[in-house]
């Protein structure tokens, strides 16, 4: 062994030569062990950004987004301060899947996430939630700011589907909350709804809302602002 030999050839005097060969047994051992603990690192690393990932996008999946979105309602409790989600719709994903295919829809897909990951702050939270539908949560962003990132980001993604000759557009819904509501689904539903009243009109628009409403009687639709 490497080690025996090396001990060897230093000169060092022992009683028995069966000392250079446990001497040597020892340290190949502990060297393995240090080897299989750093693969077994790496291959814990590898699991848990796969449980965090969606497989597609590489963006956030929905479980992960959702954990992360419970502590920034929590941290908005305590902070008294704002947030924004906003619900991304693929417009006409199933026609970009039938005429390019599916690997062109996936990769259609993957520039959706990676233009939002590009466009946003680190501290945002980009997540695909499944299918053609992405949301974003904007910690500490009230809707006039929220108005101007979104709207940024509208233009990205449209100039990115553009020049690829992509027919994808895209339906957002964008609620600031000025209270926290009382669960991440609740949060989702109410964001999912403005955006749904995109898909119900022209699509490829922008609807911004704030919640809760400044009239309790009144509807989330009422008080959504087509354009800010």
């Amino acid at each position: 062994m490497v080690w025996g030999v090396a001990d060897a050839l230093s000169g060092a005097k022992y009683s028995s030569d069966w000392i250079l060969v446990w001497n040597s047994f020892i340290r190949l051992t502990f060297f393995l062990i240090t080897v299989f603990s750093v693969e077994e690192a790496k291959e814990l690393d590898r699991e848990k950004n796969i449980s965090r990932s969606d497989y597609t996008t590489g963006a956030m999946n929905s479980r992960f987004f959702r954990v992360l979105a419970e502590r920034e309602m929590h941290r908005s409790v305590r902070s008294r301060r704002p947030f924004t989600t906003a619900y991304i719709d693929l417009d006409n994903f199933k026609t970009t899947n039938d005429v390019f295919g599916h690997a062109i829809g996936d990769e259609v897909l993957r520039t959706v996430a990676a233009s939002m990951q590009q466009n946003l702050r680190k501290t945002d939270l980009v997540a695909r939630l499944g299918g053609d539908e992405f949301v974003v949560l904007l910690p500490e962003v009230g809707l006039e700011t929220a108005a101007g990132v979104i709207s940024k980001l509208h233009r990205k993604l449209t100039s990115e589907m553009e020049k690829h000759g992509w027919p994808t557009t895209f339906s957002i819904g964008v609620v600031t909350f000025t209270e926290v509501p009382r669960s991440v689904d609740e949060m989702l539903s109410v964001t999912d709804h403005v955006m749904y009243s995109v898909k119900h009109g022209p699509k490829n628009n922008i609807r911004y809302a704030e919640f809760p409403p400044a009239v309790a009687s009144e509807p989330l639709a009422l008080r959504a602002h087509p354009s800010l």
